[in-house]
């Protein structure tokens, strides 16, 4: 299941421009979506936020897609159907 969500999360990166807003919907459930799925996969920690928690290199996946996602949804300039 990781790494199909995974896989997902990259190729609507790509083609998120594209699709637009619909698309920037979607890159951000995905990353929603991959954030309890990476655990075996994690790495290692980039950022303590506290004795428990961290930001580790598999957290990024989800981060970068969010950028995305942001960033297609502010340039989008097409209204949603």
């Amino acid at each position: 299941m990781q790494a199909i969500v995974l896989l997902a999360l990259v190729i609507c990166a790509g083609l998120a421009p594209r699709w637009g807003r619909p698309g920037a919907i979607v890159l951000a459930v995905l990353s929603i979506a991959w954030i309890p799925l990476n655990h075996s996969m994690e790495g290692p920690i980039l950022l303590t936020l506290t004795d428990a928690h961290g930001i580790t290199t598999a957290d990024m996946a989800s981060l970068g897609g969010f950028v995305v996602a942001a960033y297609v949804w502010l340039r989008d300039d097409r209204p949603m159907r």
